[in-house]
């Protein structure tokens, strides 16, 4: 796949404006965007600055520098009560948000249940609160 801005598949992705900006003027293949984490020591991450997102198409790291967590989030629409029953346009969204828990578990080792009740409780009540660690500011 060619990644010239005129590549129809980058209008076919819903990526955040600033992303979206980001990946034209960088040139990366919007198919293949993924987060990218800075390894320090054979089980630690770097998050230096919650404030700018790596990401990455396989290829080329770029920072993307955002305002805050809160602000990422767009529309009115408000999640199905029965999350037991989630549409199936979440399935990508939870894989993407998987595939990176995964990737740290790879660098860091398992995460705790409780670790992970505690991290998600507190993304969903205050995305922008304190931290909780090095898995709460990856996440």
């Amino acid at each position: 796949m060619s990644k010239s801005k005129d590549n129809p598949m980058t209008a076919a992705i819903d990526l955040f404006p600033t992303l979206r900006t980001l990946v034209l003027a960088e040139n990366l293949d919007p198919t293949k965007l993924s987060l990218a984490v800075e390894k320090v020591g054979k089980r630690g991450v770097s998050i230096a600055d919650k404030h700018v997102i790596f990401a990455t198409d396989g290829e080329k790291v770029v920072h993307w520098p955002v305002a805050s967590l809160a602000a990422l989030f767009r529309g009115e629409k408000q999640p199905p009560a029965d999350m037991e029953q989630y549409p199936p346009e979440y399935v990508g969204h939870f894989f993407f948000i998987e595939r990176h828990f995964m990737m740290l578990n790879d660098i860091m080792g398992d995460r705790t249940d409780q670790e992970m009740e505690e991290v998600y409780s507190a993304l969903r009540r205050r995305p922008d609160g304190r931290s909780l660690g090095t898995t709460h500011d990856f996440i």
